[in-house]
């Protein structure tokens, strides 16, 4: 019996970010399909470098943190 991940493969990363990319209102869950993706919040990249979460604008550095409520997994994406 295979055991279910609670992440994102690196795989699924460049997914992500490539959705993301393309249209950040819009990015599919890799396993799950579109509409169960959230962007729950945009943090500075350089404080998370430090472990610190500095709430930051989607500009310039920044870092996405994206929900799945269908497979609930989380991902970061850092886009600096």
């Amino acid at each position: 019996m295979e055991a279910k991940t609670h992440q994102f493969t690196a795989q699924d990363g460049l997914s992500l970010a490539l959705s993301y990319l393309e249209d950040p209102s819009n990015v599919p869950c890799p396993h799950c399909g579109p509409d169960t993706i959230e962007v729950v919040a945009y943090v500075d990249s350089e404080a998370l470098e430090y472990k610190e979460l500095k709430p930051a604008p989607p500009e310039d550095r920044y870092t996405v943190i994206l929900w799945c409520h269908g497979c609930r997994r989380m991902a970061a994406l850092d886009l600096s």
